[in-house]
């Protein structure tokens, strides 16, 4: 056993100790059997803070039974994170992590208690091809006829993972969108994707339209290669350049949103790729219909600098001036209504950048 393990994981040392820890166990297997068997051990608030503490070296984030541990005794925070953050890129290593997936996906207490408890068993034992069943028999959604899986994990956000499908019949490749959830609400997200996605199209913001799936719980959406703006500005910093071919397509992809009187939320930095040729959305939050072009502007403008410039230290004066290229093309009124006045201000007082 490792003495004053709990303590160390929950104190102010922790990712020290954390660190400590994944340098034994990257020279001794043993020791995170002693580790999980401490774990187990602790209580619920020890648990959770240890288990983050060791999530950030990769000698436990690859330990199946280290998470398999974290995903039963965990609560929802710690079983979000390892959807979103850790478990998506291990799913080629192995089934184990496959089922580990699989068991996350499941809402009801009971049903996800059982899977990982009969995963735990099977590991110790060793039994591969248990392992393999459990994760099919678990599995709710179904790969849909007529394609093949190429890649298992090709990302993953808040409400879905994604898969790389390519059609049999013609090599046609898509992303295929499993709500990380089994619950109602992850098919009627994806639902109201599909919905989103025929806006994007009526718009020319995208070249193909998602549709459900024949499962009618997972989506298949037209497959964009590509860099997304983030890596583009942060590789190249094209904004800064006014005659740059790629931000001149992202002025005019803005000013045709406005120009329809739409404003379409959560245009992150990841959520439009470039093909190499144009910019498409691969995913974004509700597209609204506005009474006027300058209501569509003062909507559209907030939310993209606001998706833009968070969390991308640097962009705040290359968007700006991006944003100052769309209005000039709009030949919108030089006075902001009175209610968007209000807005720019409750934003200043509580400390938010104003683009309006």
């Amino acid at each position: 056993m490792h003495a004053g393990l709990i303590s160390g994981l929950v104190g102010e040392e922790r990712s020290a100790q954390a660190a400590r820890l994944a340098e034994q166990c990257s020279s001794d297997t043993s020791a995170s059997v002693s580790i999980r068997d401490d774990l187990s051990d602790a209580g619920e608030d020890e648990f959770a803070r240890a288990v983050r503490a060791l999530l950030e070296h990769d000698v436990f984030r690859h330990d199946a039974a280290l998470l398999c541990l974290a995903a039963r005794r965990g609560r929802r925070g710690i079983r979000k994170h390892l959807q979103e953050h850790v478990l998506g890129p291990l799913l080629e290593r192995g089934d184990e992590f496959g089922a580990l997936s699989v068991g996350l996906t499941l809402s009801d207490a009971r049903s996800r208690d059982a899977h990982f408890a009969a995963l735990e068993a099977l590991m110790a034992d060793g039994d591969d091809a248990g392992i393999s069943a459990l994760a099919r028999a678990a599995a709710w959604w179904q790969l849909p006829a007529g394609h093949e899986l190429e890649r298992r994990f090709a990302g993953a956000g808040k409400t879905s993972q994604v898969a790389l499908l390519r059609r049999t019949a013609d090599g046609a490749r898509f992303a295929w969108k499993i709500p990380t959830t089994d619950a109602d609400e992850g098919r009627e997200e994806l639902e109201r994707l599909v919905q989103r996605s025929r806006e994007w199209l009526r718009l020319d913001l995208c070249t193909g339209e998602a549709a459900m799936a024949p499962d009618g719980r997972s989506m298949l959406q037209p497959w964009v290669a590509g860099r997304t703006l983030a890596a583009c500005q942060d590789d190249d910093g094209f904004m800064d350049t006014p005659e740059h071919p790629m931000r001149q397509q992202l002025v005019d992809l803005l000013r045709r949103i406005v120009a329809a009187r739409r404003a379409v939320s959560g245009l992150s930095a990841l959520n439009l790729l470039h093909d190499g040729e144009r910019w498409q959305v691969i995913d974004s939050g509700v597209v609204r219909l506005l009474p006027n072009v300058l209501e569509a502007w003062c909507r559209q403008e907030r939310d993209t600098a606001y998706q833009w410039i968070r969390g991308h230290t640097g962009w705040e004066g290359a968007v700006k001036r991006l944003l100052a290229d769309v209005r000039a093309g709009l030949h919108l009124p030089p006075l902001i209504p009175l209610r968007w006045q209000l807005i720019r201000l409750r934003r200043r007082l509580v400390g938010r950048p104003d683009f309006i």
